[in-house]
């Protein structure tokens, strides 16, 4: 570095170190005061004459602009501005309050109440336990204030509770919800999904199954698993073996009397296929027959559509009953 004035390295022209500097010149401006006018100092130095009094201006202006940019705060009790609910100054401060701490509990809710006794009914209790916890709170308006994941978990604990302490739950595995369920996953599981989980998995599909110790899930899991395949095998074997007797003797369809024959007709196969999948718990015998053409041709092969109609339902009594008594 050298210096442009004098020549010398190591400093600038505008250092004090230089000899040919200038100590009577200033590059800097001259300050004024805004207040008081002097030079020397700004309006925020203490000493300037008028410190305290510039001090106090500008706090009052800070203060005023801020409240300017402030909303104006309304409370939600009164209706008044310039204070909300919490305040002591609202005239309903004391009754928001008491509100507030009488607000409703879970436990002592109405709530509750009105669904522990849904999950302690004595019909369809297995129906309302087996729900997930979304649906059931679709049931009741009392039901919907309660946020979902919060519900879900009083819903849980709810349903822990009742299988505790009700005397109906769980029932005998014969005759109980948990085996019909059970069943019905297994014989409308047309990929094997159902066949496929281990017992741990199917345990934990439903709290019907929970109801009962997984150890002795596992045995009835296990039988009826085992009952079901082999009664699908001889079914496929009896049906192959019908299938290559009917390429060599085709079978009468009919009576010596002209009436269509049920266990040569394809009606009887697609009966029991709509009663395994529950197809006759909601809808009449009549929607029923007239639900598939094989069902109608068989009715219409008599003589009297009423008679064909009239034997067409006996064979949907004969199907459920024949299905229901089962041993799985």
């Amino acid at each position: 570095m050298v210096c442009s004035a004098c020549g010398q390295e190591g400093h600038r022209k505008d250092n004090k170190k230089c000899p040919k500097y200038d100590h009577s010149k200033s590059n800097k401006k001259a300050i004024n005061c805004g207040a008081c006018g002097q030079e020397g100092h700004r309006s925020n130095n203490k000493i300037c004459p008028l410190y305290d009094s510039n001090k106090t201006a500008a706090k009052t202006k800070t203060s005023d602009h801020s409240k300017s940019n402030k909303k104006a705060i309304t409370c939600g009790a009164c209706g008044r501005e310039g204070h909300r609910k919490t305040n002591k100054i609202c005239p309903l401060y004391d009754s928001n309050k008491t509100a507030a701490k009488t607000k409703t509990k879970w436990k002592d809710s109405f709530a509750r109440a009105e669904l522990r006794s849904i999950f302690m009914s004595d019909d369809d209790s297995w129906v309302y336990l087996a729900m997930p916890a979304e649906e059931l709170q679709e049931l009741r308006e009392s039901f919907k204030v309660y946020q979902k994941s919060k519900f879900k978990g009083y819903v849980i604990s709810l349903k822990n509770e009742v299988m505790k302490v009700n005397p109906n739950w769980p029932h005998p595995w014969e005759k109980s919800p948990a085996k019909d369920h059970a069943k019905s996953l297994l014989m409308e599981d047309s990929d094997g999904t159902y066949q496929s989980k281990d017992s741990k998995t199917f345990w934990n599909l439903s709290p019907l199954f929970q109801a009962y110790p997984l150890e002795n899930f596992e045995k009835y899991l296990s039988t009826m698993k085992s009952a079901i395949r082999e009664n699908k095998r001889f079914i496929n074997g009896d049906e192959a073996a019908l299938r290559h007797d009917r390429l060599i003797l085709p079978p009468k369809k009919t009576t010596k009397d002209g009436k269509p024959r049920w266990d040569r007709h394809d009606a009887k196969k697609l009966l029991k296929i709509d009663i395994m999948g529950k197809k006759h718990e909601t809808i009449k015998p009549e929607q029923l027959l007239n639900s598939r053409e094989e069902f109608q041709a068989f009715a219409n092969g008599f003589a009297d559509v009423r008679e064909g109609k009239s034997v067409f339902r006996k064979h949907i009594f004969q199907e459920v009953y024949g299905q229901e008594q089962s041993a799985y």
